[in-house]
């Protein structure tokens, strides 16, 4: 098997250049384009692949990029799949890690620690966890990054780690203006999470800042989430919402998933979408485009921040020397409206 040894003495030059060339490291040695190419050409022609344990012997980085999180539901997939995707353009591999049964968060912390992984992405972790990953991981100088986990920050600094997510507040803005400019104006905003989670609190903020933008009213009854989970409570809140006076003309579902709910409850009361009531759901999931009407949804880019994910992980563990580089960020993935059946003129 060929060497970098071999490689330095058929291309003319010191083993530490084939070194710096065949492992693209920065150095401020300037290696000329000539003897660079000549080392690449010769190392392709004679065979030659870098051992990445010896490797990582050497720099005491395995190579190897964590992800826990389920890959049950299909946003969280199509996550993972941007999560992939962007670590094909890096030389690190990704393990997934996935809790559930008797296997804890906090087993999972062990073994990134224990395997001394690179750096991890952790999907749908409490923030109690997370502090405590944050604290665990930086005496190891392991980095983390918080995917599609909505944070509220209620001081001058977030919480733990580079933080991903959809522009929620931004895409519900432009569920509510597409609403106003089809006439409506009694609007309603339905959630699929109890008032105390952190997604309905940044989602109904982001509602309540639009309807206030356009000047409209945002009656109690408006705004509801249900009692009970599962389908049902969501169909017996809907219903009561519907079944009012001054029942609104439209509403703005946190999901698609409730979304798809609200469209069966207005059957069910004899009423029709888009004519009667129109309907928003927040998402884009796959089930949207084959709902009677279509969807009209908010997209988010699940692919592109699991992308982004990655990107800023490998940055975090290639600066991890540099002290000023940022510890605590939130970075938003655009959001955008896709307009289907679903919603129609103020009846």
């Amino acid at each position: 098997m060929i060497t970098m040894k071999d490689i330095a003495r058929l291309a003319g030059v010191s083993q530490t250049t084939v070194s710096l060339v065949l492992n693209r490291r920065q150095t401020s040695l300037r290696i000329g384009d000539d003897t660079r190419r000549r080392v690449l050409d010769i190392a392709s022609k004679a065979g030659y692949y870098p051992n990445a344990i010896a490797r990582a012997m050497v720099n005491g980085r395995t190579g190897v990029i964590g992800y826990s999180g389920s890959a049950q539901t299909e946003h969280i997939g199509r996550m993972l799949d941007g999560v992939l995707s962007g670590a094909q353009a890096t030389d690190y591999f990704i393990k997934v890690l996935q809790p559930g049964g008797s296997v804890t968060q906090q087993m999972l912390l062990r073994k990134v620690i224990e395997q001394r992984l690179s750096g991890i992405i952790w999907v749908d972790s409490d923030e109690a966890f997370l502090d405590l990953a944050q604290a665990e991981l930086s005496k190891v100088r392991i980095p983390m990054v918080i995917l599609d986990h909505t944070q509220i920050n209620t001081g001058d600094k977030l919480a733990a780690g580079i933080r991903i997510r959809s522009d929620d507040e931004a895409g519900i803005g432009l569920a509510v203006e597409h609403l106003a400019e089809l006439g409506h104006s009694r609007i309603g905003f339905v959630s699929t999470h109890g008032a105390g989670s952190t997604t309905y609190l940044c989602r109904a903020e982001g509602f309540r800042r639009a309807m206030v933008k356009l000047g409209l009213k945002i009656p109690g009854s408006y705004q509801r989430w249900p009692a009970e989970s599962g389908i049902e409570g969501s169909l017996k809140l809907i219903a009561e919402m519907l079944s009012g006076q001054e029942r609104p003309t439209a509403i703005v579902c946190e999901t698609d998933y409730i979304a798809m709910t609200a469209l069966r409850a207005a059957r069910h009361l004899g009423l029709r979408v888009p004519e009667d009531i129109s309907v928003v759901g927040f998402a884009n999931l796959t089930m949207g485009e084959y709902a009677d009407p279509p969807l009209t949804t908010v997209s988010q880019s699940f692919r592109l921040m699991g992308e982004t994910a990655v990107k800023w992980l490998v940055s975090a563990i290639d600066n991890i020397d540099d002290q000023n580089q940022e510890r605590s960020s939130l970075k938003l993935v655009p959001t955008h409206l896709i307009i289907r059946g679903s919603t129609g003129p103020v009846p």
